[in-house]
């Protein structure tokens, strides 16, 4: 009962696009990602616009958990082989969701600040993003990366480690800044975040040493999702 619940409210949450959309990806970049869980690392291919306005992912372990934990409570377990589209819209913080298995189909839009706990709590700061640049010659993937340190100015402690491919320009500023603006002050409302992030395919972002993500395989490409109820890849 609880499952056909949340179905309606999904369904009453979202709407449907009425027109279609074109959506342009230049880039393809496969990430490993540690998962604690297992004690392996996951790997995530994303797709990027230049301008750093669309992210894509086709995630076939997100969709086996949402199939395990969440669709097949609802379908008896008759859900298999579900393909999962999802693509973040980093501007307007809506997220596209697809997933299609043997004639079922579901597509949701859905807007990221519906999601967020926006009730206030402690005292606002303005933050800032100091980077500092490593003058190191450093490569990745036998490529050579601007590498720096990241940190929020209240808290020099939480420094982080990231470097960008430059030959691959992407607005870092236009994914991260958004994002980052609305997950700090949906409990800070008054809070102003700046930042100066690198143009350029993110390639490793390390804390204490320990890699958060790392790309393993980057792509220079040309794809397009055609976005309307459902989604159509093309390259």
């Amino acid at each position: 009962m609880k499952f056909y619940v949340i179905i309606i409210l999904a369904f009453l949450s979202t709407q449907v696009i009425a027109q279609s959309r074109t959506i342009i990806f230049d880039y393809t970049v496969d990430y490993a990602i540690p998962n604690r869980k297992k004690m392996t690392q996951d790997t995530v291919q994303i797709n990027l616009s230049r301008d750093g306005r669309y992210i894509h992912t086709r995630n076939a372990a997100l969709s086996q958990e949402l199939t395990k934990s969440f669709l097949n409570k609802g379908f008896g377990g008759k859900m298999q082989n579900v393909d999962f589209d999802l693509i973040f819209d980093t501007q307007n913080l809506d997220m596209h969701v697809n997933l299609a298995s043997e004639g079922l189909e579901f597509y949701m839009k859905m807007n990221m600040l519906n999601l967020l706990n926006k009730e206030a709590k402690g005292k606002n700061e303005d933050v800032t993003l100091v980077t500092a640049r490593i003058e190191d010659d450093i490569r990745i993937l036998d490529k050579q990366v601007d590498a720096f340190f990241v940190w929020p100015d209240i808290k020099p402690e939480n420094k982080m480690f990231m470097a960008v491919y430059p030959e691959f320009p992407v607005d870092n500023n236009a994914i991260l800044k958004r994002l980052l603006e609305v997950l700090v002050t949906s409990s800070k409302p008054d809070l102003k975040l700046s930042m100066d992030i690198p143009n350029g395919l993110i390639m490793v972002v390390k804390e204490n040493d320990r890699a958060l993500i790392e790309a393993v395989a980057i792509e220079e490409v040309k794809k397009q999702i055609e976005l309307s109820h459902d989604f159509k890849l093309s390259e």
